[in-house]
């Protein structure tokens, strides 16, 4: 059975100096098989332009017939995969190494794209172990980090306020102040990186229900604000009956986190920085959500390990590396995904598509109708 995925490709490319033999070509495989698409060249320069243009197009030959080593060699640099061969033979001869060589192009094709396929599987299959492995770390250890340190958090909080207060030398005091200052927020960086790590096995029971999104886009605005500061502005374009199904305070969380990345995409300096949260109906009936900024964006090498848990390209103690894995994750459970498209020095998208809600779906293809 024909793979879907492989393309038929009877595209023949033949070289030589003499239009007679173009000819005797064009006997021997044209009427024998209709399928050959023959395409001629009388020297080594005119072949290689076109195997380079066939190849640019995306409709590359599979076998060449060339008057010369040389020639060969020129074409073989152009396009690894072309079958070139020097042609000493005519007639049938010409016609059963034809297709000789184009059934192997396509099983050159069928193995490239077998492997293709297996890479993808395996590098899914890495990725859920990841998750997975992150979800134990969660379900083991999270609930008791959390109980000690809410009363850690509490007591630090507790001596903040009294260090304030306390009459001592001012060196003194200015050092009282920040040990405490630094120790509260030290913990409260613990208390995030739990929150986070918990929020990623709570999805798993998520139960998915209609919400607004222009509700949900103003609390994740909200909670963003102070880590946005000065550093950029947040614009909010989403209409106010968009509905999709999903987690509410899952949505806020991922959204928050997005919003906060673009807040950290900003470079030290930049006095004009933009996010834009935005949402509208896609195609196939389901919603897009994008968060898109104006910052560094992401180098190319980064963005394969973008949603891998722990991988991070901030400095020390400035990210864990959760924030995008648990994003996905979330999505991902509430039947949903989660792409990103990045231009160095320009700025990043996220999309998010995700199921609309039942009456958003009825309206929608109630419009397509009208």
């Amino acid at each position: 059975m024909q793979d879907p995925d492989l393309p038929t490709n009877r595209r023949i490319l033949i070289v030589a100096g003499d239009p007679a033999i173009h000819d005797d070509y064009r006997r021997a495989l044209a009427p024998a098989d209709p399928g050959f698409q023959l395409s001629f060249a009388f020297d080594g320069p005119e072949a290689l332009g076109l195997a380079q243009a066939a190849r640019s197009t995306r409709r590359p030959f599979s076998v060449a017939f060339a008057d010369s080593l040389e020639t060969m060699v020129l074409l073989r640099e152009a396009d690894p995969e072309l079958q070139v061969v020097i042609w000493t033979m005519r007639g049938a001869e010409v016609l059963d190494l034809a297709h000789a060589l184009a059934d192997k192009w396509q099983l050159g094709c069928a193995l490239e794209v077998e492997v293709r396929r297996r890479e993808q599987a395996e590098a899914r299959l890495r990725h859920a172990q990841r998750l997975e492995a992150l979800g134990r770390l969660a379900g083991g250890i999270a609930h008791e980090i959390n109980n000690p340190l809410s009363f850690v958090l509490a007591n630090l909080s507790f001596i903040r306020e009294v260090v304030r207060e306390v009459e001592a030398p001012v060196d003194l005091h200015e050092d009282l102040v920040k040990a405490a200052a630094d120790a509260f927020n030290g913990a409260d960086r613990i208390r995030r990186i739990v929150r986070d790590v918990r929020a990623f096995t709570r999805a798993e029971s998520a139960c998915l229900q209609p919400v607004n999104l222009r509700k949900v886009a103003e609390r994740a605005a909200e909670l963003a604000r102070p880590v946005a500061g000065g550093r950029a502005t947040v614009a909010l374009q989403i209409p106010g009956d968009l509905a999709v199904m999903g987690a509410e305070e899952a949505l806020v969380q991922v959204l928050y986190n997005l919003l906060a990345n673009a807040v950290q995409a900003m470079p030290d300096g930049k006095v004009d920085g933009r996010i834009q949260l935005s949402a509208r109906p896609g195609p196939g009936g389901h919603v897009q959500v994008e968060v898109a900024d104006n910052g560094s964006g992401i180098r190319p090498e980064h963005m394969p390990r973008l949603f891998e848990p722990f991988f991070t390209t901030r400095g020390a103690g400035q990210g864990t590396g959760l924030g995008l894995c648990i994003c996905q994750g979330l999505v991902q459970k509430m039947g949903g995904r989660l792409a990103v498209e990045s231009d160095v020095g320009v700025g990043t998208t996220f999309a998010i598509t995700l199921r609309p809600a039942p009456e958003a779906a009825d309206s929608a293809r109630q419009g397509a109708a009208a």
